[in-house]
C-alpha cells in the first residue's frame, strides 16, 4: 500500500459510519417516539416493519451489486465508478428520510409508513452501491496478514471516528431539528467520500474466465466455501443480536435512564472512545494470538456485558442510572474494538482461500453475500425490537420490552460465538505480498 492509500482509504468508512450511526440512533425514535417526546408519524411496530422492508429488499439486491462490481470493466476500474455514483445519491436520500409527508400535508400513518419503507429501501440500496465496492477494495490493496490487520485497524479507527461524529452530531444538532442534523451530517459524509474516489488505485483486472461466469454460478460457488459459511452464520447471529440493542438505544436512554433523547448520541460515543484506546492492543494481540482467538474473546465479552442491561435500575447501587450506563459503555469498548477490526481481516483470508480453490479474485461477491446476510440480520432485528417493545412496553413504568433487548441480544451473540468455533482456516504468517 502507498502512504496515500493508507491515509485516505479509511475516509470512506468515516462517511459510511456517521450516516449509519445517525440513522440507527434516530429513525425509529423519530417516527415513533415515546409519549411526550414528539409526534408519532408511524406506530412503533409498523415503523420497525417499514425499516425491515427497506433492509430486506436491499439485501436481496446486494449480491447483484457485488457481482456487477466484480465484472465491471472501465477506464476508472471495477469499484470506483460505483463509489462515485453512490456517494452523492446516498446523501440526498438520507436527507429526505427525515421529511415524512404528514409533517407538511394532511395525511395519516399509512402514508408515512409507505414513505418510510420506500426511502429506507432507497437509502440502503445506495448504501450498498457505495459500501460493497468500497469494502471489496481492502483485500486488493492490502495483501499480507500484517497489512490487512493494520488497514483493518485504520478502518476501525475511521469507523469509530464516524460513529463519534454521527453520535456527537446527533446529540447537538437534533436539539435544533432532525432536518438540520440530516443536512450537516450529510455534507460531512460527502466530503469524506471524495478522497476515496480521487486517491485509490485499483490493481486487479477482470479475468476473461470470470467475465463469462453468470451470477447464479458465481453465488453458488461462493456458498460452497466452508470457512465462509461458518463465518456467515456467526456474523448473522452477531449482527442480529447487536442491532436488537441498537434499535432500542434511544428508548433506553429516555425511558430507563431518564435522560433527554439527544443523550443517546453521548451514550454511543462512550464505547467508541473506549474502543479507540483499545485498538493498539487489539492489533498487537491479534497478530500474536490469532484473529480467531481474539474474535472469540470479543463475542464472549460482549455477550456477558449485554446481559447486564436488563438489571440497570433494578439493583440498588450507590451510583446513578446515568453512571451505571456510562460504566457499562466503557467496558463495552475493548471487545467492540475487536469486532470492528477483525471481520475485515478474516474475510480477506477467506477470499484468498477462495482464489486458491478457483483461481479467481471475487472480492465483490464475498462482500455482497456478507452484506446480504448482515442486512437480513439487521432488518429482522429492527422488526423484532419493534415487536418486543410494542408488546412488552416502551414507556416509563412499563419498560420491560426495552429491558429484554439486552439479554436477547446477548443470547444471539453467544450463539455466534458457538458457531465460530468451527471456523477452520489457520492463521497466515507471510510478511510479503505474493505476485498475482
Amino acid at each position: 500500500m502507498s502512504l496515500k492509500e493508507k491515509i485516505f482509504y479509511p475516509f470512506g468508512q468515516i462517511g459510511i459510519s456517521l450516516l449509519n450511526q445517525a440513522l440507527v440512533l434516530g429513525i425509529l425514535f423519530y417516527y415513533s417516539p415515546p409519549k411526550g417526546e414528539g409526534t408519532v408519524f408511524v406506530p412503533v411496530a409498523l415503523a420497525g416493519l417499514a425499516i425491515t422492508i427497506g433492509r430486506f429488499l436491499d439485501a436481496i439486491i446486494d449480491p447483484l451489486i457485488a457481482y456487477l462490481s466484480d465484472k465491471t470493466q472501465s477506464r476508472f476500474g471495477r469499484r470506483i465508478p460505483y463509489i462515485a455514483i453512490g456517494a452523492p445519491l446516498l446523501v440526498i436520500v438520507f436527507f429526505f428520510l427525515w421529511l415524512p409527508p404528514s409533517k407538511y400535508f394532511n395525511v395519516g400513518h399509512f402514508t408515512n409508513f409507505i414513505y418510510l419503507a420506500v426511502f429506507t429501501t432507497l437509502f440502503w440500496i445506495l448504501f450498498s452501491v457505495f459500501t460493497i465496492p468500497y469494502t471489496s477494495l481492502l483485500p486488493e490493496i492490502a495483501t499480507t496478514t500484517k497489512e490487512r490487520i493494520d488497514l483493518s485497524t485504520f478502518v476501525a479507527v475511521a469507523m469509530v471516528v464516524g460513529m463519534f461524529i454521527g453520535g456527537l452530531g446527533y446529540n447537538f444538532l437534533v436539539k435544533k431539528s432532525f432536518i438540520v442534523m440530516a443536512i450537516v451530517l450529510g455534507i460531512i459524509a460527502f466530503i469524506c467520500f471524495c478522497p476515496v474516489v480521487l486517491t485509490i488505485r485499483e490493481r486487479v483486472k477482470v479475468s476473461s474466465e470470470y467475465s463469462q461466469i453468470k451470477i447464479i454460478p458465481a453465488l453458488l460457488t461462493t456458498l460452497k466455501n466452508k470457512p465462509y459459511l461458518i463465518y456467515l452464520y456467526s456474523r448473522f447471529s452477531f449482527e442480529f443480536g447487536w442491532n436488537l440493542l441498537a434499535a432500542g438505544m434511544s428508548f433506553m436512554v429516555v425511558v430507563i435512564m431518564g435522560m433527554a433523547k439527544e443523550n443517546a448520541g453521548i451514550i454511543i460515543i462512550i464505547p467508541m472512545v473506549s474502543a479507540l484506546l483499545s485498538f493498539p492492543v487489539i492489533n498487537i494481540i491479534s497478530k500474536k494470538f490469532g484473529k480467531k482467538a481474539i474474535f472469540n474473546l470479543t463475542m464472549l465479552s460482549i455477550s456477558i456485558l449485554l446481559s447486564s442491561i436488563f438489571f440497570i435500575g433494578k439493583i440498588e447501587l450507590p451510583i446513578s442510572l446515568k453512571f451505571q450506563a456510562y460504566i457499562l459503555m466503557i467496558l463495552m469498548g475493548p471487545p467492540f474494538a475487536g469486532f470492528l477490526v477483525l471481520p475485515n481481516a478474516i474475510i480477506a483470508d477467506i477470499i484468498d482461500y477462495d482464489e486458491k480453490l478457483t483461481g479467481l479474485r471475487r472480492e465483490g461477491v464475498y462482500y455482497g453475500v456478507q452484506a446480504f446476510v448482515i442486512k437480513v440480520g439487521v432488518s429482522l432485528a429492527t422488526f423484532v425490537a419493534g415487536l418486543i417493545m410494542g408488546y412488552f412496553g416502551k414507556n416509563v413504568g412499563h419498560d420491560l420490552g426495552i429491558r429484554l433487548l439486552g439479554p436477547t441480544a446477548a443470547f444471539f451473540i453467544f450463539i455466534a460465538l458457538i458457531v465460530f468455533q468451527f471456523y477452520p482456516l489457520e492463521e497466515k504468517r507471510e510478511t510479503t505480498a505474493e505476485p498475482r
